[in-house]
């Protein structure tokens, strides 16, 4: 699970009574967790189990498709409006906050979960910088890493070279944006000190023909240098 969460592979996790996701469920945005919340769990001893192991029966075949049409319906469509019913198995989609840990949240309890959904493959992401700002050039740059991380796993060289052609274009024109307005001011430290420094190493990286350092830099470094250009606009949440 931690592997294919790592690389980019959305994640439907099954989460029983000695297991405690938000510990050690699969890290990243836009995971799904079926989480078997019975009054005794988290389980710290199961040997001693009183409760006739009841959390290993909770959840069930019929959960986990249901959870299944929940993940492809909101990667699809954007469905904004997801409906679990079970007080028992529930149903959790993760999200990263700067500054703090990664947390789950109900499917219920969000209108806006399907923001930090992973595209599938074949989604095309059109959002370049224009007149939305630096938001835009985010939200952008999200969709395009995401497409590079999916070619990445399924192994076409080719589409992987394109999409990170794309990546450092859309890179480019960030910073561009960022050089020539008003949005510049009080970004040169970090355009000076991180962006530009982590745009080269990814370079290198893929000259080097090292796509797997390619990928840590983008998911982890470059990541974080736009969360913080987005945070200094004011705006909240993970990309």
């Amino acid at each position: 699970m931690h592997m294919a969460a790592a690389v980019g592979t959305p994640i439907l996790a099954l989460f029983y009574g000695t297991a405690y996701p938000w510990e050690t469920g699969p890290y990243g945005a836009g995971h799904f967790v079926l989480y078997a919340d019975e009054p005794c769990s988290p389980c710290l001893v199961p040997e001693g189990c009183v409760c006739g192991h009841r959390c290993l029966k909770a959840i069930t075949p019929r959960h986990v498709c249901a959870a299944f049409d929940i993940a492809e319906s909101m990667r699809e469509e954007g469905a904004q409006s997801p409906v679990w019913s079970d007080e028992t198995v529930r149903l959790f989609v993760t999200r990263r906050q700067p500054g703090s840990d990664q947390v789950l949240i109900p499917v219920n309890d969000s209108p806006e979960i399907a923001e930090g959904m992973s595209p599938l493959p074949g989604r095309r992401v059109t959002n370049r910088p224009n007149d939305n700002g630096i938001e835009s050039a985010v939200c952008a740059f999200s969709g395009q890493r995401d497409i590079l991380v999916r070619q990445f796993c399924l192994g076409d060289r080719q589409s992987f070279v394109d999409a990170f052609s794309q990546l450092i274009d859309r890179l480019h024109a960030t910073v561009r944006y960022l050089n020539g307005s008003r949005h510049g001011e009080g970004h040169e430290e970090i355009l000076a000190r991180e962006l530009m420094p982590a745009i080269e190493e990814t370079h290198t990286a893929f000259q080097s023909e090292d796509f797997v350092t390619v990928l840590d830099i983008v998911q982890y470094r470059l990541t974080s240098v736009m969360e913080s250009l987005v945070r200094r606009e004011g705006f909240h949440g993970t990309i």
